[in-house]
């Protein structure tokens, strides 16, 4: 794990895969074992528990410590912030608005 969101989904992923595989409550918690031990930065280790009693607990820990969340008014100014052929979203929405109405605006 390098601290990357994306990277992060992808450890989710992989516990998800074969947490389905697995069969006994033994691998399973080779499983946990495995990706506490062995998957996660120490600043990640600081931020699970030790032990898990389940892989689900697991992985809804690192969902929640782990990944970002996104409030609204992040992702609003995120949008705000978008651009194409540098032009920000309004004109952009507006030229969108514009095609829609048979018009074209540059």
């Amino acid at each position: 794990m390098d601290g990357k969101e994306e990277t992060t989904e992808k450890i989710i992923d992989g516990i998800e895969m074969y947490d389905s595989c697995l069969k006994t409550s033994d691998s399973k918690k080779l499983l946990i074992s495995f990706v506490l031990k062995t998957r996660l930065t120490k600043s990640a280790k600081l931020k699970l528990k030790s032990e898990y009693a389940s892989v689900d607990n697991l992985v809804e820990d690192i969902k929640t410590y782990l990944l970002t969340k996104k409030s609204a008014n992040s992702l609003l100014s995120q949008i705000n912030n978008l651009s194409q052929n540098n032009m920000t979203i309004r004109p952009l929405a507006y030229n969108t608005a514009q095609v829609e109405n048979g018009g074209f605006y540059i």
